[in-house]
């Protein structure tokens, strides 16, 4: 098989991680015929390959309760709870970290805005 094909195989390793790999006989089989090279670079592989640099320290971070409230809703759920709920909304307090999970019939406005103001009253 080509050294492409072995590529791939093995997750897409580097080339040197494969010319090492037959060079100390480690898998039984391994056998390339061609060049030990990769012709191309993949577009996923460059992108999947750069490095990401440190953000800048310029993020202002939550010093008040309830500054910041962080929501995210799951479902519909393939199965019903005893409750008749399909969906669940789960609210975080980006200060404080307290969150509470709400469970909802319906994935409505009525019903998200009907768990947020219980929770900011709790909250409070």
């Amino acid at each position: 098989m080509t050294f492409e094909i072995w590529h791939r195989r093995l997750g897409h390793a580097g080339a040197e991680t494969i010319t090492g790999i037959i060079n100390s006989g480690l898998v039984d089989g391994l056998e390339v015929t061609g060049p030990t090279e990769l012709k191309a670079l993949y577009e996923d592989y460059i992108y999947g390959t750069h490095t990401i640099y440190p953000f800048h320290n310029s993020t202002t971070t939550e010093t008040d309760p309830l500054e910041c409230v962080y929501i995210d809703i799951w479902g519909p759920a393939s199965i019903l709870l005893t409750s008749g709920s399909k969906y669940f909304m789960l609210i975080v307090d980006g200060t404080t970290s307290y969150r509470t999970v709400y469970f909802l019939p319906l994935k409505s406005t009525d019903a998200m805005l009907g768990a947020f103001k219980d929770f900011y009253c709790q909250a409070e």
